[in-house]
């Protein structure tokens, strides 16, 4: 792939970036507004299913100190997130590779989370296990405060 600057492409100048099978290319207009050039108006080829949701009650403070984060988690064979509530950090996770061990409580029943499986954390307190031989990789996105 290959990145440069074009002057020539006007106003303010330019970035094209050259890919195998095709071309995109940005105009930096003078109020710093992007315009991209050659890109598909509609969607095509994607899919979205929704994995796991968390309803938040109407009087939830979203918006107070609170930044929306993603992260990638790893839990090495043996480790462990000890029982936690996620009461003031509303998540989701999608698990990417590995196995991991689910104690929610209330529960008596362990859950099994496989590469593929995805949870939803906010009303009650859980707790992470691996068991297997192998890290476990899952992504998290949340709501904490900063």
């Amino acid at each position: 792939m290959r990145v440069g600057s074009y002057p020539g492409l006007g106003m303010r100048g330019g970035l094209a970036i050259c890919g195998a099978a095709w071309v995109i290319v940005l105009s930096f207009v003078s109020l710093g507004v992007v315009v991209a050039q050659g890109l598909p108006k509609e969607k095509t080829g994607v899919s979205n299913v929704e994995t796991a949701a968390v309803p938040l009650a109407p009087d939830f403070a979203m918006t107070h100190g609170r930044t929306l984060r993603m992260r990638k988690v790893t839990i090495l064979p043996g480790g462990a997130l000890p029982m936690h509530p996620h009461v003031d950090r509303p998540s989701v996770s999608y698990v990417l590779s590995g196995t991991l061990t689910e104690y929610v409580a209330g529960n008596d029943t362990p859950r099994t989370l496989d590469a593929g499986a995805s949870n939803a954390s906010f009303t009650h307190a859980h707790a992470l296990l691996n068991r297997g031989t192998t890290p476990a990789v899952f992504i998290e996105v949340d709501l904490p405060e900063k």
